[in-house]
């Protein structure tokens, strides 16, 4: 498969399942792209169904693997974390610039300037535009 995205998101429980869920839909059509598709998590893979757990390719635990390992084959690493800050994001994104990978996040609080990320991704219906202060790749609404 030459490319890779690794998504990262959190889910389950209060986090709720619309990170995956959407993380999972972004994958399946990646995969129809022929991109390998990884989910890197500490959440709880069993409880997973079958649909979702088929958009990816590859599971890995965030608690055993490094970010930097798991980015060091990566095209893509996108993000689908709300409760990251933009100093969170800032930190990733020195380890996917010295990678040569993109950041790609959605943000769907629209709390976040999210000036160092590559790709922004804000899933809002209706949403006309944020004045995020990114490099201007974003997919809104």
């Amino acid at each position: 498969m030459g490319r890779e995205i690794v998504f990262y998101c959190r889910f389950g429980g209060k986090l709720g399942w619309g990170h995956v869920i959407r993380c999972s839909a972004l994958a399946e059509a990646a995969q129809d792209s022929g991109w390998n598709t990884k989910l890197y998590t500490r959440s709880d893979l069993s409880v997973l169904g079958e649909e979702t757990r088929a958009a990816f390719n590859e599971f890995v635990d965030e608690g055993s693997v490094a970010l930097e390992e798991v980015v060091e084959s990566a095209d893509v690493l996108f993000v689908d974390e709300m409760y990251w800050k933009d100093s969170d994001f800032e930190r990733v994104a020195k380890v996917t610039r010295a990678r040569g990978c993109c950041l790609a996040a959605t943000d769907d609080m629209q709390q976040r300037v999210l000036e160092c990320v590559d790709l922004i991704l804000n899933p809002e219906p209706g949403l006309r535009g944020r004045p995020y202060k990114s490099n201007g790749r974003q997919l809104v609404g």
